[in-house]
């Protein structure tokens, strides 16, 4: 909570909670951005603050166009439980949102290899997969061991997925009709928004 400044104008008009973040263009009326717990809360089509999300820096930034996706994870259940229904349930309820991110230069580098190593990761898994899905009829063997290494696949994608990629990115708490919850924001950031 802010102390009470003695010197302040109580007749003064009202200033936005957190003035002191430097904004690239004006904020549209009713717009905000404040802090919940450890995910920063953005009113969708405002404008984020001119400080890197990443590592706090308000110098050398870059925008980076990013859309974000949000499932609700009971549709998880779904999936589970029918395949088809689940898919159908997760498409209609994703929701996304298009974002333009200030990044510094290094972190804007960090994302883009941490990108690069994502798809690199799934191209381990899935090609050996489809190739012992191919080779499954012509060779039990061959199909055999194919399907072991999209499993050694599928473990470097989790691996590259939590220590590469999670911290290299902002990811998507939740989304509604108005706002959008994301993780990963430095918590120098953090630290200057209003806690709600």
């Amino acid at each position: 909570m802010n102390p009470i400044d003695p010197n302040a104008n109580p007749y003064a008009a009202p200033r936005a909670p957190h003035a002191h973040l430097p904004y690239a263009a004006p904020q549209p009326p009713g717009s905000y951005t404040r802090r919940e717990g450890d995910a920063l809360v953005h009113t969708l089509g405002a404008n984020l603050p001119a400080v890197c999300m990443k590592c706090g820096r308000p110098d050398g930034l870059v925008p980076r166009n990013h859309t974000f996706q949000y499932t609700p994870p009971w549709t998880v259940l779904f999936f589970v439980l029918c395949n088809l229904v689940g898919i159908i349930a997760m498409l209609i309820m994703r929701k996304q949102a298009k974002m333009v991110l200030p990044l510094c230069q290094p972190c804007n580098e960090r994302w883009r290899k941490a990108m690069i190593a994502l798809w690199a990761a799934l191209g381990v898994m899935f090609v050996p997969f489809v190739l012992g899905l191919v080779l499954a009829s012509a060779s039990e063997t061959a199909a055999g061991v194919l399907l072991s290494l999209a499993g050694i696949g599928f473990v470097a994608l989790m691996v590259v997925s939590f220590a590469l990629v999670r911290p290299a990115l902002l990811r998507t708490k939740k989304i509604d009709a108005t706002h959008i919850w994301i993780l990963g924001v430095h918590r120098q950031v953090l630290d200057q928004l209003p806690q709600s």
